[in-house]
């Protein structure tokens, strides 16, 4: 989880650039030779996690420096918290006082914006009692442009920052866990911590003064609450479609990765970053505290432009005078709950030794925002992010739960799990329908496995057999999943269809837009290899085996399988390129024919997700 994970590539003067390109579309492909490929099917063990625990912890710590400055952060009921950083490293108080000073330039007479000003503020804050009177829609109304922290959020017990406590989230003292130390000096005067391997006792034993910093981010919590909740839109669409499109009833919830614990030392700082594959966040403080940064966009600098974080003015680790963002501070107390937005950029720091418990969903009414966001993530990886989680597979069981229930009927009104179907009759409700389906079409392109063949390691080029086989389809997704993100794109497909024949779409002036599924498709399609091409050119593009020509091979694979698609592709110079919202979506309406459903019900449906593979 990176509910306050720090990138591993953290500056940019860290940027790599791009591995060589694979083969061009259409270029010729060299036959399979069996036998001298035949030792990749070889049972290899996963090295990724034994490559990630190499360093171990050092058995001398680099001290402590004091800082000379007290900052002031401010809770939700605006309280203030006091605290006087130590780091380890000068660098990390030079970088800190840059993060604050441009918190601080956004007060309104001494006071954060969520105290001064709620409605300009990006933080909204409820008690638990005023929380729990809002239903399932106005929750999911009120995470729409807000991170939302619900505060005096009750715990079955009581979990602190002890021996008992990090047991309870961790295991026993003796067990092997990730570490991000912060006392090994970073290179080139950077701010990133070293991944080290270390046990859960290290937590214990370093929380003297005297100490090293430590922050543990990968705890995941394997007997996590799965009951659906109102904010949980996947947990909602897990339960529907169990046992229908052809979906195992036993098949498992992917639990540890969506349900996991942060321990993590006073002082310890991460700088900015966005959370993985479009996920929102929740993480309730248990014992300590942590201040949580949020940036904030400008007018004319907006997080849905590919250009936001190419710009040579962001920083992960510096706040510059040209930095065209700001951001608000708060601080989050013991029984403090945050919902942060997909895609939010976010630093934190640790003013106490703090447990936290947290986890990731994902929310029909912030499709459009993970749309982005996955996109970022997948584009600028290593950049932006330092992990990945296998919940592709949420996404499109939430595009068969919106068939259910718009198409198939479903779904009852009564029905908990009707709040989570898109509002279609909005545009805002139809495009986070569009999002979704977009993600799910081009489920196979977004996913880093297509680029790399059977026991080819992550990050690392493929040698001659590997790419011949990538080049004839053979990667690291299973065959089975493969089918199902076939029949995904299908249902996705078929909701396409279904827009385009039982809606009236109108644009800014008032004309009829024919086919907004096929034109925003495509708007997203172009963006993200412009996206690619921009990454390539300001040294950013850390995915070894995902290149341009790559991308755009598999784009143009998924192009070719729907007519209303490929027949506008070769006019796409006319959309735009350079954004992943629709522009002046405000100024759109849509309109559905009466008996819609009814009318659709009647045509021919056939096996229309396997026609589609």
């Amino acid at each position: 989880p990176l509910g306050a994970g720090n990138p591993s590539t953290s500056t940019r003067k860290r940027r790599r650039s791009s591995s060589p390109s694979s083969t061009r579309p259409g270029s010729k492909q060299n036959p399979i030779d069996v036998d001298s490929v035949a030792s990749l099917f070889e049972p290899v063990i996963i090295r990724e996690y034994v490559k990630k625990e190499e360093i171990s912890l050092p058995s001398q710590a680099n001290p402590l420096i004091s800082g000379n400055q007290t900052y002031k952060v401010f809770d939700a009921a605006g309280e203030t918290h006091a605290f006087t950083p130590s780091f380890h490293f000068h660098v990390y108080h030079e970088r800190f006082r840059q993060f604050l000073n441009r918190v601080e330039s956004l007060y309104d007479h001494g006071r954060p914006l969520h105290i001064a000003q709620p409605a300009n503020s990006i933080i909204k804050s409820f008690s638990y009692e005023e929380w729990k009177t809002l239903t399932p829609v106005q929750m999911q109304q009120e995470q729409r442009d807000k991170n939302i922290i619900v505060s005096g959020w009750p715990f079955k017990s009581d979990i602190s920052f002890d021996e008992d406590g990090l047991r309870k989230i961790a295991g026993t003292q003796s067990r092997q866990i990730s570490l991000n130390d912060y006392s090994i000096k970073p290179a080139n005067n950077g701010c990133e911590p070293t991944v080290v391997s270390g046990r859960v006792r290290d937590l214990w034993d370093n929380r003297h003064p005297s100490g090293r910093i430590l922050n543990a981010l990968d705890l995941p919590l394997y007997d996590g609450n799965m009951e659906p909740t109102e904010y949980t839109s996947n947990l909602h669409a897990w339960d529907v479609t169990r046992g229908h499109h052809h979906i195992d009833q036993s098949s498992s919830y992917p639990t540890e990765h969506m349900r996991w614990a942060l321990a993590g030392h006073e002082n310890a700082l991460t700088f900015l970053h966005i959370d993985c594959e479009g996920l929102c966040t929740d993480i309730t403080v248990s014992d300590g505290g942590k201040a949580w940064g949020f940036l904030r966009e400008r007018p004319g600098n907006p997080l849905s432009s590919i250009n936001f974080f190419l710009k040579d003015s962001f920083r992960l680790d510096q706040v510059l005078r040209s930095s065209e963002y700001d951001f608000e501070l708060v601080a989050l107390r013991p029984r403090d709950r945050l919902f942060m937005m997909p895609g939010q950029p976010h630093f934190v720091f640790g003013y106490a030794h703090s447990i936290c418990l947290g986890g990731h969903y994902y929310l029909t009414s912030h499709m459009q925002k993970t749309l982005q966001a996955l996109v970022h993530s997948f584009v600028l990886h290593r950049f932006l992010t330092n992990t990945s989680h296998p919940t592709r597979v949420l996404l499109r069981r939430m595009v068969l739960f919106y068939h259910m229930g718009l198409i198939e009927d479903e779904i009852s009104e009564s029905d908990p799990a009707a709040s989570h179907l898109p509002k279609i009759d909005t545009i805002d409700g139809l495009m986070n329908l569009l999002s979704a389906c977009v993600l799910v079409i081009l489920g196979n392109v977004l996913d880093f496995r297509t680029y790399r063949a059977p026991t080819q390691e992550e990050f690392k080029k493929a040698d001659k057999n590997q790419q011949i086989l990538i080049n004839h389809e053979i990667n690291t997704i299973p065959l089975s999943e493969r089918f199902a993100i076939c029949y995904a794109r299908g249902v996705a497909l078929r909701l396409f269809d279904w827009i385009r024949q039982c809606s009236i779409i109108t644009g800014p002036r008032g004309e009829v837009i024919s086919d907004l599924p096929s034109c925003f498709f495509i708007q997203i399609s172009q963006t993200l290899i412009r996206y690619k091409e921009g990454a390539n050119t300001s040294k950013l593009d850390l995915q070894a085996n995902c290149t341009l020509d790559a991308l755009v091979k598999q784009i143009n694979n998924v192009v070719i399988l729907d007519p209303c698609i490929s027949s506008l592709w070769p006019e796409r110079h006319l959309l735009p390129s350079d954004s992943l919202v629709l522009a002046d979506q405000d100024k759109h309406s849509v309109r559905w024919l009466p008996d819609a459903q009814r009318k659709w019900e009647s045509l021919p449906c056939g096996m229309f997700p396997l026609l589609r593979i």
